[in-house]
């Protein structure tokens, strides 16, 4: 009787063919999911300041600008929002004010932009 230990060739490549086919099916998924995700945060983080931005202009008055400002700026317009981010210079922020309302624009480093009005 014979005793066959390990794999064949054939039922190697079978296998190796079937995980080809899933990797291709996976990946364009998954780079989907992440940019997805990546909108996603950069839309609740110029949210985010909006409000922010609503608060501190309702508050005081004042009126707000930045251009291409880092978030992780600590001087001018952009520290008076207050706002955490734990990644704060991945972000970029525009600020323009009319009045008491504004409009708001974050970029991420990877050019995804979120925009919001106050």
């Amino acid at each position: 009787m014979r005793n066959p230990k390990g794999f064949t060739l054939i039922e190697a490549i079978i296998s190796a063919v079937i995980v080809a086919i899933l990797a291709a099916v996976a990946i364009p998924f998954y780079t989907g999911y992440v940019t997805s995700a990546r909108q996603d945060r950069v839309n609740n983080l110029a949210q985010t300041a909006a409000a922010a931005a609503n608060a501190y202009v309702r508050k005081t008055g004042g009126t707000l600008s930045a251009s291409n400002v880092s978030l992780a700026a600590t001087t001018g317009d952009v520290s008076k929002l207050n706002l955490f981010v734990p990644d704060a210079a991945e972000y970029t922020i525009s600020i323009t004010q009319t009045g008491l309302t504004g409009a708001i624009s974050v970029t991420d480093s990877k050019s995804i932009i979120g925009m919001a009005t106050y």
